[in-house]
């Protein structure tokens, strides 16, 4: 059987409870409206603008935090998998958020294109059951890169080093996640800095972390070799094929092989397995 939700905000948000009735009906027809039309523009979706400056009041009163909004959806997203005592992916991605015009409002940093904005470090549970559906984001860490004086007056997190985000929210959602639903983490190549596997492997987490370095490994004959390397040697479990998305052109030459534009295409995937135990880099302050 296949795990389904149909998310309707005026479910989730039913019982929110911001401080005052005027704001939790507020952040409930601001949802509707936003999820009856998630394309358009504030104006264009709230219908005018009286009701659009209704929303930046909103988003501007102290009693509304983002973390009790995500609270109510997170444990929507649950609810399928708490019923059925499924297993679910959640998969671990960031976003740069970007304001439009030249000011850097508080609690923002200028991004690589001379932006407001912040960095998403957000989380998505999707059903493991082959149909991929999405269940909704069950954790979220704002990131922002200001100076200490700065940070006091910031709603984000700030990191002297940005990876260790990746651990933490690997942490947050298996603190929060129901007991009785198994989750397995899929993270892209930036979470393969050595301390977030090591991290899940010593709080037994199920993961699946894209290769970026080809680390060294010592295998179980106690050679020292590199990772790519132990993969001919190992055992097929699977193949399967993946329509590859067409990728388009840009005008920079792209930095690395995986930018590179490309047709879509069906690629022949095979799965091995085998054993290997990380060593850690020499230089590490991972």
């Amino acid at each position: 059987m296949q795990l389904e939700r149909v998310m309707d905000v005026r479910n989730e948000l039913a019982n929110i409870s911001l401080g005052d009735l005027r704001p939790n009906r507020r952040c409930q027809s601001i949802a509707r409206a936003l999820q009856d039309n998630p394309t358009a523009s504030f104006t264009a979706a709230l219908g005018d603008d009286a009701a659009a400056e209704g929303l930046y009041r909103f988003l501007g009163n102290p009693k509304v935090e983002w973390q009790h909004v995500l609270d109510e959806h997170r444990d929507a997203s649950w609810e399928p998998a708490i019923a059925m005592e499924e297993h679910v992916l959640v998969i671990h991605d960031t976003t740069t958020c970007q304001l439009g015009g030249e000011t850097i409002h508080q609690g923002t940093f200028r991004t690589s294109k001379g932006k407001s904005g912040y960095l998403a470090h957000t989380c998505l549970a999707i059903s493991a059951d082959g149909s991929r559906q999405p269940l909704g984001v069950v954790g979220k860490l704002p990131v922002v890169r200001l100076s200490v004086e700065q940070f006091k007056e910031s709603p984000g997190l700030t990191y002297e080093n940005e990876r260790q985000r990746w651990p933490d929210l690997v942490g947050i959602v298996g603190d929060e996640k129901p007991a009785n639903v198994g989750i397995a983490h899929g993270l892209d190549s930036e979470g393969h800095a050595y301390n977030l596997p090591e991290f899940m492997v010593s709080q037994q987490f199920d993961f699946v972390v894209r290769l970026c370095h080809d680390r060294r490994v010592l295998t179980r004959d106690g050679e020292v070799v590199h990772l790519k390397s132990t993969l001919e040697d190992a055992t097929p479990q699977l193949t399967r094929s993946v329509r590859l998305a067409a990728r388009n052109p840009t005008k920079a030459p792209p930095k690395t092989k995986r930018a590179a534009s490309r047709d879509e295409r069906i690629a022949a995937l095979e799965i091995r397995t085998t054993k290997a135990n990380i060593l850690r880099p020499k230089d590490s302050k991972e």
